[in-house]
């Protein structure tokens, strides 16, 4: 539904929004739907995603006059709505994370081995400053730090 009012920039007509969520449900188009399938929806945004997401201030809901507009809070949730092959790069934090793994990991083993002459405690407090460095990296890259965190 928001990439949706996203795609139409303006208001648009609830019984529009509900068919154009329908058919992407259903995996058709809007004129093979069935009546079911589009009052299922229209039933459903009617009675309760549409009110709360106005309560929320996520869009603006006209319930009499069955309008729908995307309020600026709306722009927050954008970033949760692109699919992976939309991006204009692929997430390299997982592989990121997951090497910190493997290194940390190598790295216990070798202190319980003997092999590197250190303590457990000094070899526990390495793998936390290693997540430390790679979780604040991360949060730095994606703007975390810079963000109004206020509702």
């Amino acid at each position: 539904m928001l990439r949706y009012l996203r795609t139409a920039g303006d208001r648009v007509r609830l019984r529009e929004l509900a068919e154009q969520v329908a058919a992407w449900e259903q995996e058709t188009t809007v004129d093979n739907l069935t009546s079911d399938e589009r009052q299922r929806v229209y039933i459903s945004l009617y009675q309760s995603h549409l009110p709360k997401l106005d309560n929320h201030g996520i869009v603006d809901y006209d319930k009499d006059r069955g309008w729908v507009e995307p309020t600026p809070r709306a722009e927050r949730l954008h970033s949760y709505l692109e699919s992976p092959s939309q991006t204009s790069s692929p997430d390299r934090w997982p592989r990121r994370y997951a090497g910190t793994v493997v290194c940390c990991g190598l790295g216990m083993a070798a202190v319980t081995a003997g092999i590197v002459p250190i303590t457990g405690l000094v070899g526990a407090w390495v793998v936390l400053v290693a997540f430390a460095i790679v979780t604040s990296a991360h949060a730095w890259s994606t703007g975390t730090f810079d963000r109004d965190q206020s509702n």
